[in-house]
């Protein structure tokens, strides 16, 4: 038996190739499904989200070619699209090395964002969804519990999360530094594209009451809020900024336009007759409020330039943390290869010493009818103590190598070894 992964991500596939072979929750059941009536596929994991898509597999030992093309198969004939689509930008991973892919995505530096906090809670809902349709089993369980505790070992030992480091992500941080907490808090979005819906994901995962949207296209703004879950979005297009800009307390501004859309009169207008200030953050070039709004009482605002020296010195910060976290990871990975190794060792440690002892007993008891009842009780005990012994010291070595190999991808050869070497029948690694 063996892990193996194969998948792509933000840094190996354009988004095009990504949407074409990612899985929605409400096709893994069917995933699932199929992934059980493919033959070498013992226990599978489907982890997919909006930068990477991989497949997590215990797998028979089959060679390489035929599991990477049985997974490439699958892939291709449940999303209905052509090997060639997505094959140039594959990655795969077996044994040792598929476990450390694994638990270096858990730890944030596997992300496009290094050190982002959201791959951790993905990893764990990939877990529950596998076990929930059927996919998950014993190893895969004890592997993503592991790469877990991995992940968060990496963001309590070192401080590969403690900032952000894309411009969405720093600007939020900028907001939250100035404005405390943002649980409960209105949030505004102006801007419709891939940035306004980071930021908009961001902000609802850090608690924000509700995120609303101001964009020249009202229909696209409505559509990004209803796919981020907001069954009734608060959405209008420009002529209404000082409307929005009124019952919000959070900005952020990312639009295409080639002129400010937020200009002073908004915010002067928005504000007056309120107490509470309006927290401003601009990551649009151009920009899109007006370098004048800082002027206005009660007002706080901050541009890309802003974000962008913050955003330099964390990512400085994070980048001088990923050795610290490779090594975390490389001591988790160290204890759950142990782990796996046991599964195919310690049965045939066991079953061979079993085996050793049977004939040790019938040997005794052969000696015992040659003699009749001429050994006394004493030599019969020195008798039994000898030949205890003499099978301890002859399987003293072979058991340390094989507990040695328990650690080692190895293991699972070591023991079929072993136990075509002396006919250990019914022996299985418990992983079967």
């Amino acid at each position: 038996m063996e892990i193996v992964t194969i998948g792509l991500d933000c840094k190996k596939a354009p988004v095009e190739v990504r949407e074409k072979v990612s899985f929605s929750p409400h096709l893994l059941s069917s995933a699932f499904e199929m992934l059980g009536t493919t033959a070498s596929v013992q226990e599978a994991v489907i982890l997919s989200t909006c930068n990477r898509v991989e497949l997590y597999i215990l797998s028979e030992h089959v060679s390489y070619t035929e599991t990477y093309a049985a997974m490439r198969h699958f892939i291709s004939k449940f999303h209905e699209v052509e090997e060639e689509v997505f094959s140039p930008h594959l990655y795969y991973h077996s044994g040792r090395k598929a476990v450390q892919h694994l638990f270096e995505v858990a730890g944030g530096i596997q992300s496009m964002v290094i050190g982002e906090a959201q791959i951790q809670g993905q990893v764990r809902e990939a877990i529950e969804l596998a076990r929930k349709h059927g996919g998950a089993g014993r190893v895969m369980d004890a592997l993503f519990r592991s790469a877990i505790s991995a992940g968060k070992r990496a963001r309590t030992e070192t401080s590969i999360s403690e900032s952000g480091v894309s411009v969405s992500y720093t600007a939020i941080e900028l907001l939250e530094e100035h404005s405390g907490s943002l649980s409960g808090k209105a949030a505004l979005v102006v801007g419709g594209g891939k940035t306004a819906r980071l930021t908009a994901q961001i902000m609802l995962d850090k608690g924000v009451s509700k995120v609303a949207f101001v964009n020249r296209s009202e229909d696209k703004v409505r559509n990004l809020a209803l796919l981020l879950g907001q069954t009734e979005p608060d959405v209008a297009g420009y002529g209404h900024m000082t409307e929005m800009l009124s019952k919000t307390d959070l900005v952020v501004t990312c639009t295409g336009a080639p002129h400010t859309v937020v200009h002073k009169s908004h915010v002067e207008t928005a504000l007056r007759g309120r107490e509470r200030p309006i927290y401003m953050v601009d990551i649009a070039v151009p920009r899109d409020i007006e370098p004048d709004v800082r002027t206005v009482p009660g007002a706080f605002a901050w541009d890309i330039d802003d974000v962008k020296v913050i955003a330099e010195a964390n990512l400085l910060r994070r980048c001088n943390e990923v050795g610290r976290v490779r090594t975390i990871v490389q001591e988790e990975v160290d204890s759950f290869m142990q782990w796996l190794g046991s599964l195919a060792i310690v049965p045939t440690i066991t079953g061979l010493r079993q085996h050793a002892d049977a004939i040790r007993q019938a040997e005794l008891k052969r000696i015992k009818n040659a003699f009749g009842g001429d050994l006394n009780d004493r030599q019969l005990g020195l008798l039994d103590e000898l030949t205890n012994r003499i099978v301890n010291k002859l399987l003293h070595e072979p058991t340390l190598r094989l507990k040695e190999a328990a650690s080692s991808s190895d293991a699972g050869r070591y023991a079929e070894v072993v136990q075509h070497l002396f006919s250990l029948q019914g022996v299985r690694n418990e992983a079967n």
